[in-house]
């Protein structure tokens, strides 16, 4: 299925990483994205936009614009990588078929992978393959043999995945999109 949203936050972690801060500013504006199949112009959930907001806002409000921009900025080619580096194995087409849609979930994720990937957020950063009773697995999600976990591996800084965390649980952060009494 197509992930939606659920990859913005990996989008933003990439943008720390590259300079942004969760107070810089990005614009919410309508704004048309060269692609190769021609211009991308995305819209947001609530039909409207928000003009210059804080990258906080942003990603807490979920709107697209600015996700898009920034992965314009940084090049789709590196949420790609990134996420092939988290296990998503449905990324069977070059980056260039995704382009800036990525963020926005036009690639298809599988709720395993998603959990893989909020769970390394989750633990400052460091991406670990899930265990069952049966073992551990694998990048391409089989079973590997055997009870012994492998090994971690850092695929954000403490830094990018504290501050990511931190404006997924800010409540106050969410209330321009979603109102003051979400299940959120």
């Amino acid at each position: 299925r197509q992930p939606g949203s659920t990859l913005k936050p990996i989008t933003y972690g990439l943008g720390l990483e590259h300079g942004l801060t969760a107070a810089s500013i990005l614009e919410d504006d309508p704004t048309p994205f060269t692609t190769p199949d021609g211009a991308f112009a995305p819209d947001n959930y609530d039909e409207s936009f928000h003009g210059p907001i804080r990258l906080r806002s942003a990603l807490a409000s979920s709107y697209n614009v600015p996700a898009v921009a920034v992965l314009q900025a940084l090049g789709p080619d590196l949420l790609y990588a990134k996420l092939r580096e988290m296990g998503f194995a449905g990324l069977t087409q070059p980056p260039g078929f995704y382009g800036v849609g990525l963020t926005l979930g036009s690639a298809e994720a599988t709720l395993l992978e998603l959990v893989r990937t909020y769970a390394a957020l989750a633990r400052g950063g460091v991406f670990r393959p899930e265990r069952s009773l049966l073992g551990s697995f694998g990048k391409d999600g089989r079973a590997i043999e055997g009870d012994a976990p492998l090994p971690p591996r850092r695929v954000f800084s403490p830094a990018a995945a504290y501050i990511i965390t931190d404006i997924l649980s800010d409540r106050d952060a969410r209330i321009p999109s979603f109102g003051y009494h979400s299940p959120l």
